[in-house]
């Protein structure tokens, strides 16, 4: 039976109907938020007790701190286990701040192509054409063709330059000097004294931090502003709730922040003792929580940041990179984000040197954000494995 009034005289009728009905039943609503209460509460009780276990298998990790969002019951919670710094054993809350390194990557990413939505530039560009001629010229002196490199090559790690983040020299000079604040300039000629091209543009995939470099310089250029400010404005960051995202050393510390955790970089040195400047110019650089984290992949994912053509090249698979160190089966990296597969489902998402993750699977509606705050140098397995972990997680409570 059911209640459908055809004429403006039947509404009162029909809600009587309608009413009886639903007492009848029990009141259907009422069934499903009892039922999505329990699920909620079932997925808090899996993610704590795995967020304990995984801990007591990570001895490397001080603490880990974890936002799920699951479409399914509507659940948003943050929780976490350890401590934020081992020296006071502060104990680490789910509003912890931290480093995210690499995962300003996807920020990075989804503003260049905003700005090729905006007509500012295109994707096919020649690089040297957004580069300052600094810029060009160090580019060209290490033997490098700015001409032949296009934006998209450095979006997608097929430019044939190295990766000056985790080079031996780069390493020796940071700790030799842990303190100095490194421009972008010096990272980039730091970059072209490890040689010449890895391969031809386009023909191969080289993970880069160096042409994440570039692809900020290209924002700040473009926008006349600080990357942070630059992401905040057109990925309009605000309107999606992210509010505790900031470019460190940059930017005020929002005050609304929550405090921030150190992040175990080697044994026996972390974030704290290696001045920001070191990972802060478009292949790193952000602090946030993650809350803001999760937003902002599920945000990215749905299409809900960029437009739909912008969506479709960010999303667009550009190499598989299955057999990668560190990188799961059946891995591959498109535009800024990682697509990884997990029991089926497709999820996209990024991980970073200093344990910070956010996966966001669209099929489930299951996002996973946080930090383990260790590196894998560290002793910390890679945060993209303890992501998938936790996917599963959710996703076994039915």
């Amino acid at each position: 039976m059911t209640c459908t009034p055809s004429t403006p005289r039947l509404w009162i009728a029909t809600a009587v109907c309608c009413a009886a009905l639903l007492a009848a039943c029990g009141g259907g609503g009422d069934d499903e938020e009892e039922r999505q209460q329990q699920q909620r509460a079932a997925t808090v009780l899996a993610v704590q007790a795995r967020l304990k276990a995984l801990q007591a298998q990570m001895p490397a990790s001080p603490g880990i701190v974890v936002q799920v969002l699951d479409r399914r019951s509507d659940l948003a919670w943050a929780g976490s286990v350890g401590v934020a710094e081992r020296a006071s054993g502060r104990p680490l809350t789910p509003q912890a701040t931290f480093r995210t390194a690499s995962l300003t990557k996807s920020y990075t990413a989804a503003t260049v192509l905003r700005l090729a939505e905006q007509g500012s530039m295109a994707t096919a560009d020649p690089i040297e054409r957004h580069l300052s001629p600094a810029s060009v010229a160090t580019l060209r002196a290490g033997g490098y063709d700015p001409a032949q490199i296009t934006v998209d090559h450095l979006l997608a790690h097929r430019s044939g330059l190295p990766d000056h983040a985790l080079s031996l020299p780069y390493f020796e000079a940071v700790l030799a000097d842990p303190q100095h604040r490194w421009s972008r300039a010096e990272q980039l000629a730091l970059a072209m004294s490890l040689g010449g091209p890895l391969f031809a543009p386009g023909t191969d995939y080289r993970y880069s931090d160096t042409g994440y470099l570039l692809l900020g310089e290209m924002i700040e250029r473009h926008t006349g502003l600080a990357l942070g400010a630059a992401y905040r404005g057109l990925l309009r960051l605000p309107a999606l709730g992210i509010v505790n995202t900031y470019q460190e050393s940059v930017d005020p510390v929002p005050a609304t922040a929550g405090p921030r955790a150190k992040q175990d970089l080697l044994p026996g040195i972390d974030d704290s003792m290696i001045d920001a400047s070191s990972d802060l110019w478009g292949a790193g650089g952000l602090v946030a929580d993650a809350r803001d984290l999760a937003l902002f992949v599920r945000a990215l994912v749905d299409g809900r940041v960029l437009g739909a053509t912008a969506q479709q090249a960010m999303l667009a698979v550009a190499s598989p990179i299955a057999g990668v160190p560190g990188a799961p089966a059946e891995a591959a990296y498109a535009r800024g984000l990682l697509r990884v597969q997990v029991d089926g489902d497709t999820c996209w998402g990024h991980d970073a040197f200093s344990g910070a993750f956010m996966l966001h699977c669209p099929g489930s509606g299951i996002t996973v954000s946080g930090s383990l705050n260790a590196s894998s140098l560290a002793g910390a397995p890679e945060a993209i494995e303890v992501a998938l972990d936790l996917v599963r997680t959710v996703a076994s409570v039915r």
